[in-house]
């Protein structure tokens, strides 16, 4: 049984211009939907990846504020090489950890429902994509099993039934 999250009458609110936000819109009513059926959302390789770029980014800081050019220049240039070791790190866990989903959802042992999916299917997780192109109204949405890449199921949405488009 699938479970809806509470409905409001009132759409949402967006500049229909700016697809960045109606996107940033969907995206989040879509993890509520989903918190709402029992799964959660694993922040383990974002959570990785932000503290990466954040050592990246006090890499160039420190070569940007504390070095100084003529008298310290191997200390600028390990502070680029840091800069450019730390990036690529962080593209790698974005490749090869997240396989270019947008979120990584698991089943929420909290959840009583759960007891039953959690015993036959441990560690199992699910990678979400969801896409929006520029001046489109169609929104393509896949969940894909990180176990097996074969199993994927694609959906196309409408937007113009979402937002209030008058």
């Amino acid at each position: 049984m699938v479970n809806t999250t509470p409905y409001v009458s009132k759409k949402p609110k967006v500049n229909l211009a700016n697809f960045f936000s109606i996107k940033k819109i969907l995206d989040e009513e879509l993890m509520e939907f989903i918190a709402v059926n029992g799964y959660k959302e694993m922040h383990l390789f974002t959570d990785a990846r932000n503290i990466i770029i954040v050592l990246s980014i006090l890499c160039g800081c420190l070569a940007q504020f504390f070095f100084k050019f003529p008298e310290n220049t191997w200390g600028i240039f390990g502070c680029i090489v840091g800069y450019a070791f730390f990036t690529l790190l962080a593209q790698c866990i974005e490749w090869f950890g997240m396989n270019g989903n947008t979120h990584i959802i698991v089943i929420d042992e909290q959840v009583k429902d759960n007891d039953k999916i959690t015993k036959l299917h441990q560690n199992y997780s699910i990678g979400i994509k969801s896409e929006l192109k520029t001046y489109s109204s169609d929104w393509n949405v896949s969940f894909t099993s990180r176990v097996s890449s074969k199993c994927t199921y694609t959906a196309v949405i409408d937007i113009r039934q979402i937002f209030d488009v008058n």
